[in-house]
């Protein structure tokens, strides 16, 4: 028995089609993080793949067989171009395109075939809430252990010590993976999965998730407030001062914005009277939040420059031109992308998460 159809754009339920076939008509919604690679990666099974979006520069770019994605994205851009010049991949605006596809997990047994055509790994059948619990509880698993990271870092900060240096440690234990403290957790599903997880939990009322991502989210706060430390080391009040924040996205070497803590941090500093100009080599700029290409041009008269994302670009500056441009020799590092005695040497007042012994 058919569970799901989509009389909305007509497609037909897969029970009355044949997954196994190559030339099964596959329609994707959304061509983003998780639809681009979805979509070329069943192309390459040799289904015929349409995927749609609702911007027209990303379908566009699609149809020229080029990703829209920037950052590393480790062989999609070939991915895409292939599947794209041998015509198994389109992108369209029109949802009417999808009209006639096969529509995706009509049963278990046709997921699990639809599936296997593309995933090389085991896929394990269960029912639609466990499902969902798993998928929510291996987000808040990653987020709890980062708020454990994060946390130990606050500490190291109070009582002097380096936090990175203490999980190097740690982690020297058997069984021990303590992960990277940093200056906030985003992206899609971490922020959102464990609310997902507790939210239904009324009876056995959640504490220690919902703990986790206060401590999360409190980590950009402490990143605005390392740099009014920093100015105020250098002499300067927050007030007024130019900081640059280097890196937008959540993550180093990806254009990918959302939930980035970085915006979180420049609300921060500018509720402070910070004036902030943005760098990223990757991401784009969003209503609120002009981002520049030009590293000189964003940090050239700067009162502070902070590190918010890992960025490759941010390991490779030029430190001694960095603080020729700069007004104030302000400098905190989110991502310990410095180990903060060479950064000192060269004249900086520096601060970073975990970095108590400065």
């Amino acid at each position: 028995m058919c569970r799901f159809s989509n009389s909305l754009f007509g497609l037909k339920p897969l029970c009355a089609a044949v997954p196994s076939e190559r030339s099964v008509r596959v329609a994707i919604i959304g061509l983003g993080y998780v639809g681009l690679p979805l979509a070329a990666a069943v192309a390459a099974t040799g289904a015929n793949v349409v995927g749609l979006d609702i911007d027209a520069e990303r379908v566009n770019t699609v149809n020229a067989g080029q990703s829209p994605l920037r950052g590393r994205e480790p062989g999609l851009a070939a991915l895409v171009k292939g599947q794209v010049s041998k015509g198994r991949l389109r992108a369209s605006l029109d949802p009417s395109a999808a009209s006639g596809a096969d529509v995706i997990a009509a049963s278990a047994r046709k997921a699990l075939a639809f599936y296997r055509r593309f995933v090389n790994a085991e896929i394990h059948l269960t029912d639609w809430t466990t499902a969902e619990v798993v998928k929510t509880a291996e987000n808040a698993y990653w987020d709890v252990q980062l708020a454990f990271a994060n946390e130990v870092a606050l500490i190291s900060e109070e009582l002097g010590v380096d936090a990175y240096r203490v999980r190097d440690l740690v982690n020297t234990c058997p069984y021990r993976m303590m992960l990277i403290p940093g200056a906030g957790v985003g992206g899609h599903c971490i922020p959102k999965d464990p609310w997902l997880l507790v939210s239904p939990a009324v009876q056995s009322k959640p504490e220690l998730i919902p703990t986790a991502r206060e401590v999360n989210d409190f980590m950009p706060r402490r990143m605005a407030r390392l740099v009014e430390e920093a100015l105020a080391a250098s002499g300067r009040k927050v007030k007024g001062a130019r900081v640059a924040v280097l890196g937008f996205a959540y993550r180093e070497n990806t254009d990918d914005t959302r939930n980035s803590p970085a915006k979180t941090m420049i609300q921060e500093l500018r509720r402070r009277g910070a004036d902030i100009t943005i760098h990223d080599p990757f991401a784009r700029s969003e209503r609120g939040y002009a981002v520049l290409r030009d590293m000189k041009a964003v940090t050239k008269g700067a009162d502070c420059v902070a590190i918010a994302t890992a960025h490759d670009a941010y390991r490779k500056i030029d430190l001694k031109a960095l603080r020729r441009r700069m007004r104030h020799a302000a400098f905190v590092d989110g991502r310990n992308v410095y180990a903060g005695p060479e950064v000192v040497k060269l004249g900086f007042v520096y601060r970073g998460i975990g970095k108590g012994q400065f």
